[in-house]
C-alpha cells in the first residue's frame, strides 16, 4: 500500500522512540535490558505505533543508536542485552 510522503513524514516518529529508549535506559542504569523488555516498554505508551511483531523496525532503531554510541550491546547466554554505563 502506498502513502504520500507528505503523510508519511508528518507522523514520522523514529527520533521519538529513541528518545523514550534512551530515557528508559538511563532508568535502568546499571542493568542489561533485553529487546523484550524494551518491545513491552514502547507498547504501552500507546502514540508511538509500536506493536508486538514490529521487530525489524525496533531492531533496526537499537542498531543505529548501538552504531551511533549511543547505548552499549552486550550478549550474554545467548540473549543480548542493551545498556547505558
Amino acid at each position: 500500500m502506498q502513502k504520500a510522503l507528505i503523510e508519511l513524514r508528518r507522523f514520522e516518529n523514529k527520533n521519538g522512540i529513541q528518545k523514550k529508549i534512551l530515557e528508559f535506559l538511563k532508568k535502568k542504569k546499571g542493568y542489561g535490558v533485553s529487546f523484550n523488555d524494551i518491545e513491552f516498554f514502547l507498547i504501552n505508551i500507546k502514540d508511538n505505533g509500536i506493536k508486538m511483531g514490529g521487530n525489524f523496525f525496533l531492531n533496526n532503531i537499537l542498531r543505529n543508536l548501538v552504531e551511533e554510541h549511543k547505548i552499549n550491546i552486550i550478549i550474554s547466554r545467548g540473549k543480548e542485552y542493551y545498556y547505558i554505563e
